[in-house]
């Protein structure tokens, strides 16, 4: 479970903004948020919601979850020289002389982790891991440049430390290394948090979502529900992995740019290609009902987009995953869009502590019947230094007889694009 994240220093981000799933003492929607094992029976949201205009720098609190990710999960490979993805603030000088600065709050089988790092274009400069054991703060170790300081098992750390490069995470070697107190950090980065967005391998997500369908009957079932929400007339999907035929090849050659067709010359008729169709209730002309195939290329947007979306949606649910989604309403009608995110919301359907974060213009998600007053967050650009700003609904202390929508598009909240002119 991911409690809260922090950044600074990043894109479009200067001074630290905190993105908090911590729950308030609100009272409301008690389904939407989970209690997880602690002295204090602490609680965290399933769901939260990013509001904001364009350029507004929504996207980069996504892409920094992604970046520290990749990170994490990558710079054990790094040679000696590699450039970090160091993307300061652009609208200061000063930033580029300071290191972006990455921290994560989260709950990996059962046990609390703070885990942070600081880095610039060619080295790690700060990096930190912390546990909470009983729910008392114990420290793992801390790094400061070329500093290491050990609170436990000193000599094993240290002589892992001395094999880290400075533009690697030691956190990354000495799981590399086998060492089995920074194991639960990797394992959360790599099995918990997806982070995703708008611009995908349409047919790798529908591979993903047919890999999902094979699971179990379960995950079969709850992917055919799933689908009838799009469109009530689907009863099953026909669907499986093929070679892909000479016609089917050269027509993706036809559509492909020129440059990339040598390379695809040299792998025809090994190419494989997801054969997915949805199986329709119908009424014949005779007023009997018939059952009739559509191949998923002919069906709506988005019945093609929550196909592939549902397969991760299924697979973090029964795996109590967190997902990190940039404009989730895409190609979707909002009812779909708030099916999806209910998903999450219900303890029957999220029985695992599964968590949605999601960016969205959809306006009409702003609700209070669907969300609680801490789940919705909003970012704006500062009018004079140009950095983001983001903060909570919870900061209103709105009453919860409010419309929101209509707040939120009067202004009441910010966070709206500020227009000065017309387009003719």
């Amino acid at each position: 479970m991911l409690i809260e994240f922090r950044v600074s220093n990043f894109k479009s981000i200067r001074e630290e903004v905190t993105l908090s799933l911590a729950a308030s003492s609100d009272p409301s929607h008690p389904d939407n948020v989970i209690s997880y094992h602690s002295p204090d029976d602490e609680r965290v949201l399933r769901t939260a919601a990013i509001y904001g205009p364009n350029a507004s720098g929504k996207s980069n609190v996504i892409a920094a979850l992604a970046v520290m990710q990749f990170i994490v999960l990558n710079s054990h490979n790094f040679q000696k020289g590699v450039r970090l993805p160091f993307v300061p603030f652009k609208f200061s000088e000063g930033c580029k002389n300071e290191p972006t600065s990455f921290e994560v709050d989260f709950v990996e089988d059962g046990t609390e982790y703070t885990y942070g790092l600081k880095f610039n274009a060619s080295q790690i400069t700060e990096e930190h891991l912390y546990y909470y054991p009983k729910g008392r703060k114990a420290t793992v170790f801390e790094r400061y440049g070329k500093e290491f300081t050990f609170k436990i098992d000193r000599k094993e750390q240290q002589f892992l430390s001395e094999m880290t490069l400075d533009n690697v995470l030691y956190i990354s070697r000495a799981t590399q290394m086998n060492y089995g107190k920074t194991v639960p950090v990797i394992k959360w980065f790599a099995e918990r948090l997806r982070v995703m967005g708008p611009i995908e391998v349409q047919p790798q997500n529908e591979r993903y979502t047919l890999e999902v369908m094979e699971r179990s009957k379960e995950s079969r079932e709850s992917i055919m529900r799933s689908m009838s929400a799009a469109d009530f007339g689907i009863v099953d999907i026909d669907a499986h992995v093929k070679e892909m035929s000479e016609d089917e090849f050269n027509l993706m050659i036809n559509q492909m740019p020129n440059e990339w067709k040598p390379l695809l010359g040299q792998v025809k008729g090994k190419l494989r290609t997801n054969d997915i169709r949805m199986k329709h209730r119908v009424v014949g002309p005779d007023g009997k009902p018939q059952i009739k195939e559509l191949p998923l290329v002919e069906e709506s947007e988005g019945t093609k987009r929550l196909f592939t979306l549902i397969g991760y949606w299924i697979d973090a649910l029964q795996n109590g995953r967190v997902v990190i989604y940039d404009e989730l309403e895409v190609k979707l009608h909002h009812f779909l869009t708030a099916f999806l995110i209910g998903l999450f919301n219900d303890p029957e359907q999220n029985r695992k502590g599964a968590q949605l974060i999601f960016t969205s213009h959809d306006v009409d998600l702003l609700d209070q019947e669907l969300f609680r007053r801490d789940q919705i967050w909003f970012t704006e650009k500062d009018a004079d230094s140009g950095s983001t700003r983001l903060y909570s609904l919870d900061e209103f202390s709105e009453r919860k007889d409010r419309d929101i929508e209509k707040g939120y598009l009067t202004g009441r909240y910010g966070a709206l694009p500020f227009i000065q002119g017309r387009v003719v």
